[in-house]
């Protein structure tokens, strides 16, 4: 019976572990989409404003903090 839990348990991990990237990856993506729709808005502005650049420059950090982050998983998975 202990052997047959054990390879439950060993079998639900990686399934574990799969779903919680997979929801990362989902969470990301929204964050991605709703930077993407501050940048549209920002972007039919005629002129942009000293707070309109900071929220550029905040977006364009985000970005590359995702991309880097992303790279790092894909690196550790391997």
């Amino acid at each position: 019976m202990d052997v047959k839990t054990t390879k439950s348990a060993h079998s639900v991990k990686p399934v574990s572990d799969g779903m919680a990237h997979i929801m990362g990856s989902i969470s990301d993506l929204k964050e991605i989409i709703e930077l993407q729709a501050i940048m549209d808005g920002l972007s039919t502005k005629r002129n942009l404003d000293k707070q309109d650049s900071l929220i550029l420059i905040q977006i364009k950090e985000r970005l590359f903090a995702l991309e880097n982050l992303k790279a790092k998983d894909s690196i550790s998975s391997d």
